[in-house]
């Protein structure tokens, strides 16, 4: 009977697999925190690609933390450059119309509202799927794009 849980071995192997195909630029990377919770728990592990072409709304990705840049975090794309983005009761909505985030709990939506922000070239406003319990860049604003060194996937 299956769990939906992964194994350290199936994992080993899944790593190896991606590895050996991905021509070795695919790396894990453990979470930290409940940030990115209920779709990344705290001691989770991801598969990052850094061989990546686009970056898209909604994807997740690995980036040096602006304020720290020996730090490693993963947060969602919520908007993209030139996007309008603003949070209306804890709603977000880009360029005027609000963003479906199937992968944001209910019960870990916040209540603030801010903004609007325009996101400039070459950066990327992200989010944790947790928004009560997410420094993000609501808190230290986006991620300039060479800063993103990989993609989960």
């Amino acid at each position: 009977m299956s769990t939906g849980v992964l194994t350290g071995r199936t994992l080993a192997v899944l790593f190896i697999a991606c590895t050996l195909t991905a021509g070795c630029t695919t790396q894990m990377i453990k979470n930290e925190g409940q940030a990115m919770a209920p779709t990344l728990n705290d001691g989770d592990r991801a598969f990052v690609s850094r061989r990546f072409e686009t970056i898209e709304r909604g994807d997740i990705i690995a980036f040096r933390y602006p304020n720290d840049e020996s730090r490693n975090f993963l947060k969602r794309i919520v908007a993209l450059p030139g996007d309008r983005i603003e949070s209306i009761d804890g709603r977000i909505h880009v360029n005027g119309a609000a963003l479906a985030e199937p992968y944001v709990a209910e019960g870990n939506r916040s209540a603030d509202s801010w903004g609007p922000v325009v996101v400039e070239a070459d950066q990327y406003f992200v989010m944790g799927d947790n928004r009560r319990n997410s420094s993000d860049s609501r808190h230290w604003g986006p991620v300039r794009r060479d800063a993103v060194w990989g993609k989960v996937i």
